[in-house]
């Protein structure tokens, strides 16, 4: 009877270390971004994302860029931006002539993982979503 019970915790250890040993891998995000993205409710209004070429190909990391506006609203045209991103996640900070705006959203993807849109909201909780 002993042996038995012996037999059992043994099985059941063994199966235990697999179990852990063989877990699941943990799935990286790498944002592929870098580009001049339309807002999809300004068809003037672009925002370019340019990450440095140490910030390229990395799941986290910084970038610089500039905010466009080929119509009528000189105040969003010409800015520069700088901001951060980490998996799915993405800030920037524009500086505008009327004082610095901040942005904070997410990358969406399609099946296969290609970034098939950025939906961000200002800190006054004005929307941004930029789409090819």
């Amino acid at each position: 009877m002993r042996i038995s019970n012996f037999i059992r915790i043994g099985i059941f250890v063994l199966f235990l270390g697999l179990n852990v040993s063989c877990g699941v891998e943990a799935v990286v995000f790498i944002p592929l971004f870098s580009a001049t993205w339309p807002d999809v409710n300004d068809e003037d209004h672009f925002i370019e994302l340019r990450p440095d070429s140490e910030n390229q190909n990395v799941e986290s990391g910084i970038f610089a860029g500039t905010e466009q506006h080929f119509g009528n609203q000189s105040d969003l045209d010409g800015n520069l931006l700088s901001g951060k991103f980490s998996g799915y996640n993405i800030e920037f900070v524009i500086q505008r002539g009327s004082g610095d705006i901040k942005y904070s959203g997410v990358f969406i993807t399609d099946d296969n993982e290609n970034i098939i849109r950025i939906e961000l909201t200002s800190e006054k909780g004005d929307p941004l979503i930029l789409a090819f």
